[in-house]
């Protein structure tokens, strides 16, 4: 077929819209596996207590009486004080004004789509702070430049059920309830067993814990699924076209865990060293001053708007939760 070149195409015309789609596309991860799962508190003070307590160590034959026996008071334990810092996480961003009235693709109001945007990325730090780093609680001052308080992290907490690389430690014991000495040692990187996750598992057991929740990073997590005894077998569903691989529930020898992939876990040369596993009763983000946005003082041609959540992490007790520490690939 010839073309007529009389016709007057698109190549020539001037005026024509861009066509640009009204989405945008965020690939950056939202999912807080861990925020998601344990248990909300509120704090009262910027210094957050709690108290834990545990029951007498049973072995069958205290407390045996003899008929007519008057009784004798036992000697009562007090509960024991636990603590932490809170910690204020938040950001600010504006606009220009220009900006904010001009017509734009994919959202109606500049200062709005940043408002979800910077919402979804302080969440992830929230999660990042409590299972991604190796943090002790800080204090905090306002002298000077300031120092940040700070909450200790879940690795900060457990000493317990773990299990360590070689040359590995514990943090150290809280200073009046507070874990504000060393933070836990690294030790030598091992490979992930499922020997390892029983291991810890029993000494949370036997200490009265009973965890549901094992949290690992995708690392570890696909270790894990290989494992024997934690992987399964793959199998073809030819029904739906699909292989199965890989399983979300482990039945351990000290109970079920429901088995979840999380990219906020700590790493070490991109690998994600710690596996935790997690009673989501007895762990909980304390918030003192609850996720909020406003205005700030309109001082020139722009909008301009803080973000921030002032929150603790309260540890229950740590004896309820395991870690497995100093993974590799």
């Amino acid at each position: 077929m010839a073309l007529n070149t009389s016709l007057f195409d698109s190549y020539e015309a001037v005026g024509i819209r861009e066509d640009v789609s009204d989405l945008i596309y965020n690939i950056a991860p939202v999912e807080t596996p861990f925020l998601s799962a344990v248990a909300t508190a509120k704090a009262a003070q910027r210094i957050h207590y709690w108290q834990i307590d545990g029951l007498p160590a049973v072995d069958g034959t205290t407390g045996v009486l003899i008929e007519g026996d008057e009784g004798n008071i036992v000697v009562t334990a007090a509960t024991a004080l636990r603590g932490t810092f809170t910690q204020i996480n938040g950001t600010t961003f504006g606009v220009t004004g220009s900006e904010e009235s001009a017509a734009k693709y994919g959202r109606d109001s500049e200062m709005a789509y940043q408002s979800a945007r910077y919402g979804r990325w302080l969440k992830r730090q929230v999660e990042m702070a409590c299972t991604g780093l190796n943090q002790q609680a800080v204090v905090g001052d306002n002298t000077g430049a300031g120092v940040a308080r700070k909450t200790a992290s879940l690795s900060c907490w457990l000493t317990t059920a773990v299990s360590r690389g070689a040359t590995g430690a514990n943090p150290a014991a809280p200073v009046n309830g507070i874990p504000t000495g060393a933070a836990a040692v690294d030790g030598t990187q091992r490979a992930l067993t499922t020997t390892l996750v029983d291991d810890v598992m029993q000494l949370t057991y036997d200490a009265g814990g009973k965890p549901s929740l094992l949290l690992a990073g995708p690392r570890q997590r696909t270790k894990f699924s290989a494992l024997d005894g934690a992987g399964i077998a793959r199998r073809a569903d030819a029904s739906e076209r699909r292989t199965y691989g890989v399983s979300d529930l482990y039945a351990s020898n000290f109970g079920d865990l429901v088995v979840v992939t999380s990219r906020h876990m700590r790493k070490t040369a991109s690998v994600d060293r710690e596996l935790y596993v997690i009673d989501p009763e007895l762990v909980a983000v304390a918030n003192f001053r609850p996720w909020q946005q406003f205005d700030l003082a309109k001082t020139g041609d722009s909008f301009k708007r803080q973000m921030l959540t002032e929150w603790a992490l309260e540890m229950r007790n740590e004896a309820g939760h395991c870690v497995v520490a100093d993974l590799t690939a």
